[in-house]
């Protein structure tokens, strides 16, 4: 996805939500790599949202908690069909430029 590109779409259409999936991992060291790249989305939205701020356009990243999925394993406590709703309703509901929200 060309970020800048969707961004501009968004600008010209003055209104727009960009949801992003976040994750409280720790202490995990053979996560690393999967824990920095969640760190760095977080960044990236808290920095888009200065720039978001009054526009009617909002930047989320949502800690979805541990998902069933291939790499959530199936002991996991949440199926992505319940955390996927409560992440859109978040993002509608939300009257921010961005915030970071933990969901379970």
């Amino acid at each position: 996805m060309n970020f800048n590109k969707e961004l501009s779409q968004i600008f010209k259409n003055q209104f727009g939500r960009i949801i992003n999936t976040t994750s409280g991992v720790k202490d995990q060291p053979a996560l690393g790599a999967y824990s920095a790249s969640k760190g760095a989305l977080d960044k990236l939205a808290k920095d888009y949202a200065s720039e978001l701020k009054g526009k009617n356009i909002a930047i989320n990243a949502f800690d979805t908690g541990w998902i069933k999925t291939e790499m959530g394993d199936e002991e996991a406590s949440s199926e992505p069909e319940t955390v996927i709703p409560r992440m859109i309703i978040g993002a509608i509901l939300k009257n921010k430029s961005c915030f970071i929200l933990k969901i379970m």
